[in-house]
């Protein structure tokens, strides 16, 4: 690695606290749930903060399950966030609900935001678009299942 970046590096992480910003850098923050429940709006939220970049749109990268998709969207994502200054990067996929363990598997300290809307809103949300409700019931219904079996698992491994 040549001087200058070297320099930028130390000067960036702060030589004194370099162990927990990388910790940090390597806490991406993952916002999922049912599509229409909220996730646009709580990514442009917790992407707010000054030293935390907001990935633009929904990159999918964990959808395929393929670990070298996955791991070269992470670079770019890292690379997005040291460009902007920021220690850590949050994604918004809402499907990424599917994934939970694959990211984890990849990258065991990364976070995710889990997004349950009341049912009501989200079938009225999706009907606007499809103009069909019963896409919207079934959705909720499948996604927010799959959402909290796997809550309630991980809860179950902590305790």
């Amino acid at each position: 690695m040549n001087k200058i970046k070297k320099l930028f590096l130390y000067t960036w992480y702060d030589c004194h606290h370099i162990t927990r910003a990388q910790k940090i850098r390597n806490s991406p923050i993952f916002v999922i749930g049912c599509g229409h429940s909220g996730t646009s709006i709580m990514q442009r939220i917790v992407g707010a903060h000054s030293k935390i970049f907001p990935v633009i749109g929904e990159s999918g990268c964990a959808i395929s399950k393929c670990e070298s998709v996955f791991r070269k969207a992470v670079r770019n994502f890292e690379k997005q966030a040291a460009i902007a200054r920021c220690l850590r990067w949050t994604e918004k996929t809402p499907k990424h609900l599917h994934s939970i363990e694959f990211i984890s598997s990849v990258m065991p300290s990364a976070k995710f935001v889990a997004m349950i809307r009341d049912a009501r809103d989200v079938c009225n949300s999706i009907k606007k678009r499809y103009d069909d409700i019963e896409i919207g019931i079934k959705r909720w219904v499948r996604d927010n299942t799959i959402l909290l079996n796997k809550i309630d698992r991980a809860f179950c491994k902590t305790r």
